[in-house]
């Protein structure tokens, strides 16, 4: 059994610690008194007066309206929280003589400021461990303890994705310094780093499905048209979301035992799920089941104003790291104005601190197994590069939540073993169209029989603001007067029930003859003319211009199309690779990307909803390029670079006689991860040191 809470502080470090807060806020306030008109100190005694009367009213009255305005704090990022708290402060200057304050927003400001001071107060006199394990007991005291843990109970598994590093790029960032306690895990042999290999396609629906379900059957792409339904898939719309995992749902997934899901894309069978795209609309998941363990969040007075001025820092360096690459013309490179410097603070600091809360308070309450994805790396990435030091200085942001999250472990009563791992990588390069000047959609379009009929498919929102978007659809599920307010204010921003800020979705008559999906350099090209998928013989009939003018383009490697007489085909510039028997003809297309990739193609070809026509793009195997056609500059999706090495970083006693080698596609990594858990259900507390 692991030891209870030990804050090191006692009866003396407590009193020390409120004394310390108490001369602290009230020497900045008695500064502000001289500098910002509309606060009044009359003396020291009488802003001692007012800190205490704030603290007394923040532990007493502030937690009984924080609990009736808790999902109203989730909808506005916690605006009642803070107009609370600068109420507080304004009626105390109504009541303590000596102590006045002009108006609400002056009090706000003081609300603030008051938040700031307590937090540097605490890091004075409670500074590393102590400091930590401080804030650990305060999330516990707001646990939901279930019932008693057993005393032999096995110890628990918690996954953790960084989601889009590859493997390369984190053994070049351990080196360079930016991720100190992987690298400690590392340097004291606690843990094992090895990378897995994706299959297709290398995106985060496919890929999770594979790891947490075990399989990623009929998920071709990230967006797809299914002929059948007649429409669009995405797999950041719920109702999209469900319908696609639904083939690979079979209740064996990895958190299946009492786990605890947070910020997926596929749930895992798991029975407490929050933020997750395949579970809206499921009453018993979601944010609203959830909202009484976020209270202890939103309860701390100084949670919300340091996350909310976090996140204007982080909207800060954003605009000048943006500024930067412009000035000094880093090549490649995107657009990144708003709303993306918005979507990243949200993705980097809020949604972050939420999903590291609410595990600790989980590992607190005992569960058996966790999944939950930081998504901050790769939506830097996708805007900034895979190895440019705004994405760099993310990853040391991460290795700081890892760290808190082992050290919270150690203070649990269950034993956890943490793993690491990514779910892809990404690959960098210029896009199709900043290399050519024009969309694959509108190179289709010049190549087809009937030109003026092809649709690229860009109506989906920035991945960041999709997990806004999907926060705001599970809190509208509240039956209450607060979601009813927000259909008020939204109503024009849903569509199917969900909220989509920042997107609109392309209705079916809007869409071509022929519609283009990409997914990173990786694209489904659809003919929706036609019931069943077009067989290269009829393609050829139809449009005898366009596999040769696709497989010929300098920007492309290959095109995967179906034969009637050959089976699955695999065409580039100089040669074809048979998939069906491995036969190649000419030059192997396949050759730069891999022993494994005809596999992996002839999979994606089986795929009920698999394109007409998929296309590859170039891959340049000595600088790792790839050209996406979607407008990102670090991109995954298909097959090339670093977007098909993800991690893997394990407690080296779960290895087996013989270290994990040769991981090949999502699945395998399922299979995996079973066998660990296996191995758990059966050690005892006593087995092995903490991996932390």
């Amino acid at each position: 059994m692991a030891p209870m809470l030990n804050l090191g502080a006692g009866p003396l470090r407590t009193a020390l610690l409120y004394l310390v807060q108490l001369v602290v806020t009230v020497a900045v306030i008695s500064l502000l008194a001289r500098v910002v008109p509309g606060i009044v100190i009359a003396d020291f005694q009488s802003g001692a007066a007012a800190v205490i009367v704030i603290g007394l009213l923040n532990g007493l009255v502030r937690p009984l309206i924080i609990r009736v305005t808790l999902v109203l704090n989730l909808l506005t990022l916690g605006l009642p929280g803070l107009l609370l708290n600068g109420l507080l402060v304004f009626v105390v200057g109504a009541i303590v003589p000596g102590f006045q304050i002009a108006d609400f927003w002056i009090a706000l400001l003081l609300s603030f400021v008051l938040a700031l001071c307590t937090a540097a107060a605490t890091a004075i006199v409670l500074h590393g461990p102590s400091r930590e394990a401080h804030n650990y007991a305060a999330i516990r005291r707001f646990a939901r303890r279930p019932g008693a843990l057993q005393p032999d109970a096995p110890p628990g598994l918690i996954l953790i994705e960084i989601d889009g590093l590859a493997e390369p790029i984190l053994r070049r960032a351990i080196d360079a310094g930016y991720l100190p306690t992987l690298k400690r895990w590392l340097d004291e042999g606690t843990h094992r780093l090895i990378p897995w290999e994706t299959s297709l396609p290398a995106q985060t629906s496919s890929m999770q499905a594979g790891i947490l379900h075990g399989a990623h059957f009929a998920i071709p792409a990230f967006r797809f048209y299914d002929k059948k339904l007649g429409r669009l898939l995405v797999s950041n719309r719920a109702r999209d979301a469900r319908l696609i995992l639904k083939p690979n749902e079979t209740g064996q997934g990895l958190l299946k035992e009492r786990g605890f899901s947070m910020n997926n894309w596929a749930h895992g069978d798991a029975d407490e799920v929050v933020l997750n795209f395949t579970t809206v609309g499921d009453k018993t998941r979601g944010v609203i089941p959830q909202a009484g363990n976020l209270y202890g969040y939103f309860a701390q007075a100084s949670s919300l104003q340091l996350a909310l001025l976090s996140m204007l820092i982080e909207v800060g360096v954003e605009l000048w790291e943006g500024w930067r690459q412009r000035i000094t013309n880093v090549q490649p490179r995107v657009h990144r104005g708003f709303p993306y410097p918005l979507v990243r603070a949200a993705t980097t600091v809020l949604l972050p601190r939420l999903s590291e809360y609410l595990l600790i308070q989980k590992m607190f309450e005992g569960i058996s197994a966790a999944y939950t994805t930081l998504v901050s790396y790769d939506e830097v990435a996708h805007h900034a590069g895979i190895e440019r030091p705004d994405s760099l200085r993310i990853l040391r942001q991460i290795d700081g939540q890892i760290r808190h999250i082992a050290e919270a472990a150690a203070f649990a009563d269950r034993r956890y073993e943490i793993v690491v791992l990514s779910d892809h990588g990404q690959s960098q390069g210029a896009t199709f169209r900043q290399r050519y000047g024009y969309r694959l959609a509108d190179l289709v379009d010049s190549l087809i029989a009937d030109p003026q009929q092809t649709t690229q498919t860009t109506d989906t929102a920035d991945e960041g603001l999709a997990n806004l978007n999907l926060a705001l659809t599970e809190l509208m599920m509240e039956q209450s007067w607060r979601s009813r307010l927000l259909h008020r204010v939204l109503g024009g921003q849903m569509h199917g029930g969900e909220v989509r800020l920042g997107e609109r979705e392309m209705h079916p008559s809007e869409l071509g003859n022929v519609v283009v999906c990409p997914s990173g350099n990786l694209a489904h090209i659809y003919f929706t003319d036609t019931p069943e998928r077009l067989t290269f013989e009829a393609l050829l009939t139809r449009h005898p211009r366009l596999i040769e003018g696709l497989r010929t383009h300098p920007g492309i490697a290959f095109v995967l199309v179906l034969s009637q007489q050959h089976g699955p085909i695999a065409i580039g510039r100089n040669g074809a690779h048979y998939l069906a028997t491995g036969e190649v003809d000419g030059d192997d297309p396949l050759l730069p990307f891999g022993p494994n990739a005809a596999r992996y193609l002839a999979e994606l070809a089986s795929y009920p909803n698999c394109g007409d026509l998929v296309v590859n793009s170039l891959y340049d195997p000595a600088t790792g390029e790839v050209a996406a056609f979607e407008e990102l500059v670090g991109s995954h999706g298909g097959l090339g670079g670093t977007q098909n090495q993800p991690f893997l970083l394990y407690p080296v006693w779960l290895d087996d006689a013989e270290p994990v080698r040769d991981l090949h596609g999502a699945p395998a990594v399922y299979q995996l991860i079973k066998r660990w858990q296996a191995r758990l259900q059966t050690a005892s507390l006593q087995l092995g040191e903490r991996s932390s």
